[in-house]
């Protein structure tokens, strides 16, 4: 990885423990290529993941075009940290995002799936995988590696923030037509479930700093 973005990760994982409590249970392979499919509650997630997770295998992400577009300090952290794959969801099909994702991953990297698409803000909901992670897991032939996020529905100072990595499993092979992306986007998502816990609320006194729920 080159110094700058290593730089900024560094200080995304102090900017983390001075915010927040950021907890990771289990290991992620040291070696890619793989994918990461994970539940997905609110901005923070990705983040957290390249805060907390290795430098290598480079983490990259899905960043939706049109929602970077209009925001100068959005634009100047996703292309700082180099890390993000932009893609335009108003596109049925982006072939081009496609192509880039398949080409990290033949490099060695590994690409982090938030397939609800939207946060969900509730720690109790995991919406439906949409079908292009199986399409993308059918196309890419590379194992997958679940992650439950817990914690990062609702942000205040001094949040525990987890993510729960899971056993790396690998994909059937299937042709990626719709039925089987369709099927294999329900699995993966079973997958992650099996992580999960049922969710205690913790009590806090004061819930400072609210705001960051939706800062980003």
């Amino acid at each position: 990885m080159p110094p700058w973005p290593r730089f900024l990760r560094a200080a995304l994982r102090v900017a983390m423990r001075l915010v927040f409590r950021p907890r990771v249970v289990g290991t992620a392979p040291s070696l890619g290529p793989y994918l990461i499919v994970a539940n997905h509650r609110s901005w923070l997630d990705g983040f957290m993941l390249l805060s907390e997770l290795p430098a290598e295998p480079r983490l990259y992400f899905f960043a939706d075009w049109n929602a970077t577009a209009g925001s100068w300090w959005k634009r100047l952290i996703i292309g700082s940290l180099g890390a993000f794959v932009l893609v335009d969801r108003r596109a049925a099909f982006d072939r081009s995002a496609v192509a880039d994702t398949l080409k990290l991953l033949g490099q060695g990297g590994v690409l982090v799936f938030f397939p609800e698409g939207l946060p969900a803000h509730d720690e109790e909901r995991v919406d439906p995988f949409r079908r292009g992670v199986g399409f993308l897991a059918l196309r890419a032939k590379v194992p997958v590696v679940p992650i439950w996020m817990r914690g990062t529905g609702e942000l205040y100072l001094g949040r525990e923030v987890l993510a729960k990595i899971g056993v790396p499993v690998s994909v059937p092979d299937l042709e990626p037509n719709k039925e089987n992306t369709e099927r294999v986007a329900a699995w993966l998502r079973e997958e992650v479930l099996k992580l999960g816990d049922p969710w205690v609320e913790p009590q806090v006194a004061k819930k400072r700093l609210r705001w960051l729920t939706h800062l980003f």
